[in-house]
C-alpha cells in the first residue's frame, strides 16, 4: 500500500506561491504605468436617464475615467493559473487521501466543493467515495453551502468556480473598483451617482 506525501501539494503549492509572486509584479509593473486618468468636466445640457433628479440646464459636473493603457493579456493568465493551481491543490489532497485506502483511487477521486446540500447528498461520494469514512465529516464541514444564501460568494466556491471558467477562457481582470464616494453637498445642490462594474473603458 503506497504512504501518502506531502511532497506533490508542497510542490503544487510552491508552484502557486511563484505565479503569485509574478503576478504582484506584473500588477505593480502595470500600475506604475499609471493606465488611468482622471478628468473632470462641467456640462450644461448633460443628459442621463439614470440621474432623473438632476437638472441639467444648471449644469453638471462629470469625473470619468480615461483609460491610457489596457490591462496586459499576461496578467489575467497568471489569475488564471493561480486560481487554477491552488483548486488543483485541494484535489492533490483528495487524491493522497485515497492512496491511503488503495493502489488505484477511484479516477474520480477529488475535492468536493458544494453550494448546496442537496447536490453535496447526492455526488459526494464520487469524489470522496475512495477515501476512508472517518475523514469524510472534514470535507463536509467546509462546505460553502453551510453559508445559506451567501454560499455564492464563499471563498472555496468562488475558487472553483473561477477555476472552472478558466478551463475554457481567460478571467475577466478588473482594473478597480471604487469603495465609496464622499463629498460635502451645499444647500440646494443636487447630487447623483451612477455607476457600471467592469472593465474600464472610458
Amino acid at each position: 500500500m503506497p504512504k501518502p506525501s506531502l511532497d506533490t501539494i508542497r510542490l503544487r503549492m510552491q508552484r502557486v506561491q511563484h505565479d503569485s509572486q509574478q503576478l504582484n509584479r506584473d500588477i505593480h509593473a502595470f500600475y506604475a504605468l499609471k493606465p488611468y486618468d482622471i478628468v473632470h468636466k462641467f456640462n450644461l445640457g448633460y443628459n442621463k436617464p439614470t440621474l432623473p433628479s438632476i437638472d441639467p440646464a444648471r449644469g453638471v459636473h462629470v469625473y470619468q475615467i480615461l483609460t491610457r493603457h489596457q490591462i496586459p493579456t499576461t496578467i489575467a493568465i497568471l489569475v488564471g493559473e493561480v486560481m487554477e493551481g491552488m483548486r488543483s491543490s485541494l484535489d492533490y489532497v483528495a487524491w493522497q487521501l485515497a492512496l491511503a485506502v488503495s493502489n488505484t483511487p477511484p479516477p474520480t477521486t477529488a475535492f468536493p466543493i458544494f453550494s448546496t446540500q442537496a447536490l453535496y447528498n447526492r455526488d459526494y461520494l464520487r469524489f470522496i467515495g475512495g477515501i476512508d469514512p472517518a475523514i469524510h465529516p472534514v470535507f463536509e464541514s467546509v462546505q460553502p453551502y453551510h453559508a445559506g444564501n451567501g454560499a455564492a460568494k464563499h471563498p472555496l466556491w468562488v475558487l472553483h468556480r473561477l477555476a472552472n471558467d478558466y478551463k475554457h477562457k481567460a478571467p475577466h481582470v478588473v482594473g478597480s473598483l471604487p469603495q465609496g464616494v464622499g463629498f460635502e453637498r451645499p444647500p440646494g445642490v443636487d447630487f447623483g451617482v451612477t455607476m457600471t462594474v467592469g472593465p474600464f473603458e472610458d
